[in-house]
């Protein structure tokens, strides 16, 4: 099984199938992480991120991009 986000949510990537969306799984967030990272791409990725810990002050839902 692969947990995936819906192509469509990620501006339709290359390759995603009817076949290959059956094996993926829709997921809530439930965990906080703290990351540390150089900068933000241009299509919206991390550069040289570093997991710090998770965050138990946070709610999943109360996150929000800065």
């Amino acid at each position: 099984m692969r947990i995936c986000t819906r192509p469509e949510a990620v501006g339709g990537e290359p390759g995603w199938t009817k076949a290959k969306m059956k094996d993926c799984r829709c997921v809530k967030p439930m965990l906080v992480g703290q990351f540390e990272f150089l900068e933000w791409t241009g299509d919206s990725h991390l550069r040289h991120s570093k997991f710090i810990a998770l965050r138990e002050d946070k709610n999943a839902r109360d996150v929000r991009l800065e």
